[in-house]
C-alpha cells in the first residue's frame, strides 16, 4: 500500500519471538479526513474480528453530513495501557502530533491512563452507547433495570447544565436504591 500511496501510513511491533504483535494503520483518504473532522473522534477496541480475537480498534469521526468516517485502524494483541500508548503515538505521529480536542471511548481504565499520557489535551469522554449496555449486566439484581435503563438515558441525554445531571443522577439511584452498586460509583466518579 505505501508503494502505491505514500501516504500511506502504517507501524507494527513485534514481540520477543520476533512475533506481529500490534500494528496500526492509516489511509491516506483518512488521514486527509482528519484535517477536517478531527475535532471529536472516537476510539473503540470493542471489535473481535477473527479466529485470534485480535481486537480491532479503529478511529472514527463525523464529517459535515453526519456520517461516520474511518480515521485509522490497529490490530492489538493485548488491551493495556503500553499497548494503548503505542497504538496512540503511532496515530498521533501519523496525524503530524496534532491532538483531537476531544476522545469518546468506552469505560476502559487502561485506555483513559494512556489517552492521559499520549493525548493530554484531549478531552476524555465516556461512549453513553457503551455505557447504556452494560447496565443490564452491572445492575443483575433488578427486577425493572429495563425502566432503571431508560431513567439512565433521559438523565443523560436530557440533562442541560451539570448541575441538573448531578441532581437527576443522585434521584435516580435513590429512587431505585442502588447507592450501593459499585459499578454505578465508580461511572459518577470517572
Amino acid at each position: 500500500m505505501k508503494e502505491a500511496n505514500e501516504d500511506f501510513f502504517y507501524s507494527w511491533t513485534v514481540d520477543e519471538a520476533n512475533k506481529l504483535k500490534d500494528v496500526v494503520w492509516v489511509d491516506a483518504r483518512s488521514r486527509a479526513a482528519y484535517r477536517d473532522f478531527g475535532d471529536v473522534i472516537c476510539f473503540d477496541a470493542t471489535y473481535i474480528t477473527n479466529r485470534y480475537e485480535l481486537p480491532c480498534a479503529n478511529f472514527v469521526g463525523v464529517n459535515q453530513h453526519g456520517k461516520s468516517i474511518l480515521l485509522g485502524c490497529a490490530l492489538i494483541r493485548h488491551e493495556d495501557s503500553e499497548t494503548y500508548k503505542w497504538v496512540m503515538r503511532q496515530w498521533l505521529e501519523c496525524m503530524g502530533d496534532v491532538q483531537p480536542g476531544g476522545i469518546i471511548t468506552d469505560q476502559s481504565t487502561p485506555m483513559a491512563n494512556a489517552i492521559q499520557e499520549v493525548l493530554p489535551n484531549s478531552r476524555h469522554r465516556l461512549c453513553v452507547w457503551h455505557i447504556l449496555s452494560k447496565v443490564p449486566r452491572k445492575v443483575l439484581a433488578m427486577k425493572n433495570v429495563g425502566e432503571f435503563q431508560k431513567n439512565m438515558k433521559d438523565v443523560m441525554y436530557d440533562s442541560l447544565t451539570p448541575e441538573e445531571f448531578e441532581r437527576r443522577w443522585i434521584s435516580l439511584i435513590q429512587s431505585f436504591k442502588l447507592e450501593g452498586n459499585e459499578w454505578l460509583n465508580g461511572l459518577w466518579e470517572d
